[in-house]
């Protein structure tokens, strides 16, 4: 993720930002680094066959950052909601 905190730092830059912030991967990537959910997004997105094995291990213990970045960049909440409506119910 050394890549994505290099463009933090060329983000904070008057004179690269304006070339970071016109490209939406770019924005996207910050966005997830910021949110410190570039894992999951690599596990969802990007996942090769030796990446997609290590998927239940990193599950175990990364459970909350998986659902952390499903709630936000995969299934936002709705406006004006207070969450995941499908989680929410199905913890009552």
């Amino acid at each position: 993720m050394a890549e994505a905190s290099e463009l933090a730092k060329l983000e904070g830059d008057v004179e690269t930002a304006e070339m970071i912030t016109v490209d939406p991967s770019l924005v996207l990537l910050l966005k997830l680094q910021q949110a410190g959910v570039v894992e999951p997004y690599v596990l969802f997105r990007s996942a090769d066959a030796g990446i997609a094995q290590d998927y239940a291990n990193y599950r175990a213990r990364n459970r909350a950052k998986l659902e952390q970045y499903l709630d936000h960049f995969v299934v936002p909440p709705a406006l004006g909601g207070t969450g995941n409506v499908l989680r929410e119910t199905a913890r009552h």
